[in-house]
């Protein structure tokens, strides 16, 4: 593996073209660590899988309770049958569903990071180690 001399920080870049440069020539470096590396990097992905399969699950539990409390908000707000009822039942599962995914949105990358950190210093060990090989 070629070694690549260390990135300038953006603050220190300069111009917006300096800028597009800088991050264009890391994500190659971040691509030939795949190439280079694939096993290691795959452990990155661990992480969003485990923070996707349980903020997966909350959105599975809005969807299930959505209807029920739709209806429990609906029946103590108008008589049965009437439109508004079936209206406001429909307004307040679409706006418990769309409020859990909503959260889950916001939540997936802070939860990725704090589930991912051993395996982000993993990978980071790993990375020098290679770096240090060639």
């Amino acid at each position: 593996m070629r070694v690549v001399p260390p990135v300038v920080p953006i603050a220190a870049a300069g111009s917006a073209l300096k800028e597009a440069a800088i991050g264009a020539r890391m994500l190659w470096r971040g691509v030939m660590t795949w190439k280079a590396a694939p096993r290691t990097m795959a452990w990155g992905l661990v992480p969003a899988g485990i923070a996707a399969i349980m903020l997966g699950a909350v959105v599975v539990a809005a969807l299930a309770s959505a209807v029920p409390a739709g209806e429990w908000v609906a029946d103590r707000a108008f008589a049965d049958g009437s439109f508004p009822q079936g209206l406001l039942r429909a307004v307040v599962a679409v706006g418990l569903v769309g409020a859990a995914a909503l959260v889950s949105i916001y939540t997936f990358t802070a939860l990725a990071l704090l589930v991912g950190q051993p395996f982000f210093e993993r990978i980071s060990r790993e990375a020098r180690r290679e770096r240090s090989d060639a």
